[in-house]
């Protein structure tokens, strides 16, 4: 779910400068990236050298134009962090700042998209919405066998394990401030679901007009740059209530470090 992913951000961004296990799991994109969406479509061998020509100039721009802006944003907030000035607001100017990176690299990406999505068939198009709908009716089985107070359950575990990964056992003015997340969180549930396949409807629209070229390319970024701006407007406000409560959480945990956490 996407309040989790941005928190996970948070939370890395906050604690982290300079982790080796990081840099290691950045080095190994240009592969994981391509084996992930091949999950999806089964590639032609010509397509695949596509691929990894697109992912490969992606990431060498990302290294050579920004991975300094993100160091110098990680310093920043170290500094904060180890200050002890580290407030809800400040948190907020990171994530405003972490989405500004991140649309300026799917602003980057999208025409890299486009050229390999442009190039499929619709033998293939047809198997990524396969996979969609399969993974979609998959979620809906988990959900519809899951009550909510054992979501709630789930989320605090995942949380509690994000937390202590990055900084050890938390303490119990911590693990209630967990649990006290998890209780006022408000599960995106079918609404998600709603929202993802939304998505995919926006995209199989965009694919089935693959022979207007700059209507296409137009269509793919603004699926992949400006997603939230698609969202149906109760989705968005409950994306936002759960950001403001996972800030809520992380400048509280991160309040109540002790030396070793810090």
């Amino acid at each position: 779910m996407i309040f989790a992913r941005v928190l996970q951000v948070v939370v890395l961004l906050v604690v982290l400068a300079g982790c080796s296990r990081v840099q290691f799991a950045y080095n190994q994109l240009d592969w994981v990236i391509p084996d992930y969406l091949e999950t999806y479509v089964d590639f032609s061998e010509e397509q695949r050298v596509m691929l990894d020509d697109r992912v490969d100039a992606l990431l060498n721009w990302n290294c050579s134009t920004q991975v300094a802006t993100y160091a110098a944003m990680l310093r920043s907030a170290n500094n904060d962090l180890q200050s002890g000035t580290m407030s809800k607001e400040r948190l907020e100017e990171y994530r405003v700042q972490l989405e500004g990176h991140w649309r300026a690299m799917m602003s980057r990406a999208s025409p890299g998209i486009a050229d390999v999505l442009v190039t499929l068939s619709d033998e293939q198009v047809d198997g990524v919405f396969a996979v969609f709908k399969d993974k979609n009716e998959e979620w809906l089985e988990d959900f519809e066998d899951e009550t909510d107070e054992e979501r709630r359950d789930r989320y605090r575990e995942r949380m509690t394990d994000e937390l202590e990964r990055w900084l050890g056992p938390l303490g119990w003015p911590q693990q209630r401030a967990v649990l006290d997340w998890s209780n006022r969180l408000i599960p995106l549930g079918l609404l998600g679901l709603q929202a993802r396949q939304q998505w995919q409807a926006n995209l199989q629209e965009v694919m089935g007009n693959r022979d207007d070229e700059a209507a296409f390319r137009a269509g793919i970024e603004e699926l992949f740059v400006n997603a939230r701006a698609l969202r149906a407007p109760a989705i968005q406000e409950r994306f936002e209530e759960n950001r403001v409560l996972g800030l809520d959480l992380i400048q509280t945990v991160g309040a109540d470090l002790n030396d070793d956490q810090r």
